[in-house]
């Protein structure tokens, strides 16, 4: 499935844009949906990474608060 987006650049980067897609002979579809592609390999795995890290912390924490009151149960 496919979509249509919608935003908003300044008119010179835009004209810019438009005569080097056109140039090149490569719609400025194509251009976009390569750009986000790379910006999503690239950032994919790191808020994968960080998503991992804080769950393994919320973990750790809450382990560590159980031990706590564990140990306070038998105090």
């Amino acid at each position: 499935m496919k979509t249509q987006m919608n935003f908003r650049v300044s008119n010179q980067l835009k004209s810019t844009f438009d005569t080097l897609c056109e140039y090149r002979g490569i719609t400025r579809t194509s251009v976009l949906a390569s750009l986000m592609k790379k910006w999503i390999d690239i950032h994919g795995p790191r808020v994968a990474s960080e998503i991992e890290n804080h769950q393994n912390l919320i973990t750790s924490v809450n382990s560590s608060m159980e031990s706590r009151r564990n140990m306070l149960d038998y105090g």
